[in-house]
């Protein structure tokens, strides 16, 4: 099976100013790995295709999600439960990324 060089899925552990992104491909192999100002996510979004993200629920991922969902892509909201917390943002997004792609 070959792998695609398109991101088709995002994980995004939001900050208060910083966000870090996480990007699969279809067989789950990292593609992107990336770190936004609070300011540069609807611009980043929006030259991106259509994909799933997840987001872990707190207390202003209703909001994030409404926006990213306005950009065309499809927002998953997770509880912190099915997120190992890491005390790394990036692993955290590497984290909510492997998340969303389980039934």
């Amino acid at each position: 099976m070959t792998s695609s060089k398109k991101v088709v899925g995002f994980g995004i552990d939001l900050g208060k100013n910083v966000f870090h992104l996480i990007g699969v491909n279809d067989v789950e192999n990292v593609l992107l790995n990336k770190k936004l100002r609070r300011g540069r996510l609807s611009a980043y979004g929006s030259i991106l295709g259509p994909c799933l993200i997840g987001v872990e629920t707190c207390g202003g991922s209703n909001y994030g999600a409404r926006e990213i969902n306005k950009l065309g892509h499809k927002v998953q909201l997770m509880s912190p439960r099915y997120v190992k917390c890491n005390m790394n943002n990036y692993n955290d997004a590497e984290e909510i990324c492997e998340a969303v792609s389980r039934p």
